[in-house]
This record gives structure tokens, sequence and C-alpha cells, in this order.
């Protein structure tokens, strides 16, 4: 979302409210078991194919966040994969290119670019 100030009177009142709280519509997130390095994880809703990509309509992927647990689940970090993120071999999943989440949960946040 772009920056605006609406002190100069360029943009109505409540514009910006408005184009925020629309902007912020669109978010969605998942819960998803994690996976082998490059191996498909299904999200459902998301729109990140390589296709879309290079389209430029992929949805906009905000944080792959990884909830990482030992055994006892007496030690929780949590970690931002989403620069690993890479589309999947098929469409509603992606990969995580080098970090092994097996065992792990994955938080997916997105911005749906659905028209």
């Amino acid at each position: 979302m772009a920056t605006r100030t609406v002190q100069d009177g360029t943009e109505p009142a409540g514009k910006f409210h408005t184009d925020v709280l629309k902007e912020l519509q669109s978010l969605k997130s998942a819960v998803v078991a994690g996976a082998a390095a490059d191996t498909d994880i299904a999200v459902t809703g998301l729109n990140y194919t390589a296709a879309q990509i290079t389209a430029g309509t992929a949805d906009h992927i905000v944080a792959i966040v990884r909830l990482n647990k030992d055994a006892t689940a007496a030690n929780i970090d949590m970690d931002d994969l989403s620069s690993e993120a890479q589309a999947g071999s098929v469409a509603g999943n992606i990969q995580i290119a080098t970090t092994v989440t097996t065992g792990d949960k994955l938080l997916i946040l997105w911005m749906d670019k659905t028209p």
C-alpha cells in the first residue's frame, strides 16, 4: 500500500482510512503443517503459482512464521521464512526453499489479490 498524506487536502476526508480498511480486509491467514524443504505445502485459498508470480497477479505473501518446538514442547521459537517462499508444483501450494519444517506449524499471512 502506498504511503499517503491527507494534510495537503489531496484526498477527501476519510478516504485514507477507507482505503486502509479495504486493504486489511484482503489479509488472509492459514496454519499448516510443515514439510521437507522443496516439498509442496497446501494452503487453501492462496493464489501463488509460477505463472501468477510472473504475471504479477499472485497473492502477496506477507509472512511465513515457523513455530518450531522441541520434542517436549518445552522450548518453542519462531522464524520468519518469507524469503524462502516459492511457488509449489500445483496451484494452491507453496514450498519453503531450504528449511526443513517437518513437525513444525507454519502461520502463513497473505494479501488476497483476487479482484
